[in-house]
């Protein structure tokens, strides 16, 4: 019976070591474990929104604005971002260094019927650009913001955390470098 009070203590001992040491580095619940910074914006296109249906639902069209980042090298950085109706987009945890935002407008039809909803979190991460997730053909913006075409730039500095890079207009250069 002692031998089992002396375990049991010692397990409790033990989880409260690792809890403090998950804390201390940073891991532990309240804590935001991610150490780079968080990029928001707006994207635009003469001044307005391009249509942006951040949800699958059954009949509607299936429209997407999805934006990601590629650095120097051309590679994929972080993961990309539906844009929100508004056209307002977050992307989260990057590194320091310059980017290149790319951005794809995809129109695949209509949602079948018989297609259960499926919810992309708006402005969160999700398949597109960079991301690795699917390429469509039928970019409504003629791959003029792909990784190998698009000309706007982000740059991300050395202890940045939160960033807001205002709006993006796709058809006013001027607003390309942020």
């Amino acid at each position: 019976m002692i031998a089992v009070s002396c375990r049991a203590a010692a397990v409790r001992c033990a989880c409260v070591v690792v809890t403090g040491l998950l804390f201390v580095s940073g891991c532990g619940p309240g804590t935001d474990a991610k150490k780079g910074a968080t990029v928001k914006g707006k994207l635009l296109s003469n001044g307005t929104a391009l249509e942006s249906m951040p949800e699958y639902v059954p009949g509607k069209p299936n429209v997407r604005l999805t934006i990601g980042l590629v650095d120097e090298k051309g590679k994929g950085a972080g993961s990309g971002a539906v844009c929100k109706a508004d056209g307002s987009f977050e992307l989260e945890d990057l590194a320091p260094g310059k980017y290149r935002l790319t951005a794809q407008h995809t129109d695949l039809g209509l949602v079948p019927e018989n297609v259960g909803t499926s919810k992309a979190t708006p402005g969160k991460p999700a398949a597109g650009p960079s991301s690795g997730g699917p390429r469509s053909t039928n970019d409504r913006l003629k791959d003029k913001f792909n990784s190998e075409n698009t000309k706007i730039t982000i740059t991300v500095k050395e202890g940045q955390k939160e960033i807001d890079i205002g709006t993006i207009d796709l058809e006013k250069e001027d607003t390309w470098s942020k």
